[in-house]
């Protein structure tokens, strides 16, 4: 028979193997998507066109863990990105400029090399926090779709022609 001190111990070491593996278990996650791959989708034209494209991706983001919008114009370019935490909403991070290019090729270099074995979406977080000049992060409720994530950002653009370039780098 197990006496009540013994128990109380047993209780807070499986309490706290628990938090740990929830506050550390998207590190183990992080180590990679060999069997996922990343999902992508780009977008050409109208505000208007691009903003009708992204009100169909209404599937919900379940377990996605990171995604991001690189919205780029003749003479602009704005990045989102998310990142879904399960304790505490998301964590957007968000960067405006003249120009993604270098940025997307970038990205692509990251998703290409990486080949699932490492996480395509923590090396593109710290790519775009290393731009350092014109970038906010802050915590926001978590979306529940593609859409919800992105119509905000396209709502406060200009009439114009975009290219949006959609992200989903890890599960």
């Amino acid at each position: 028979m197990i006496n009540k001190t013994t128990f109380t111990r047993k209780m807070a070491l499986r309490a706290m193997l628990v938090a740990a593996v929830g506050l550390f278990g998207a590190g183990v996650a992080n180590a990679g998507c060999p069997d996922k791959g990343v999902i992508s989708r780009v977008l050409y034209g109208s505000k208007e066109q691009v903003l009708k494209e992204v009100h169909k991706l209404n599937e919900p983001l379940g377990a996605k863990r990171v995604y991001m919008m690189i919205l780029e114009s003749a003479d602009a370019a704005e990045i989102v990105y998310f990142e879904n935490d399960q304790f505490s909403g998301s964590t957007k991070i968000a960067w405006k400029g003249r120009t993604a290019s270098d940025l997307r090729a970038q990205l692509d270099k990251i998703i290409l090399e990486s080949r699932g074995k490492e996480c395509a979406g923590e090396e593109a977080k710290q790519l775009i926090l290393g731009l350092k000049k014109n970038v906010t992060v802050e915590k926001v409720p978590a979306p529940t779709t593609l859409s919800a994530a992105f119509i905000a950002t396209l709502d406060t653009q200009a009439a114009g022609y975009y290219r949006a370039t959609i992200v989903c780098p890890c599960e």
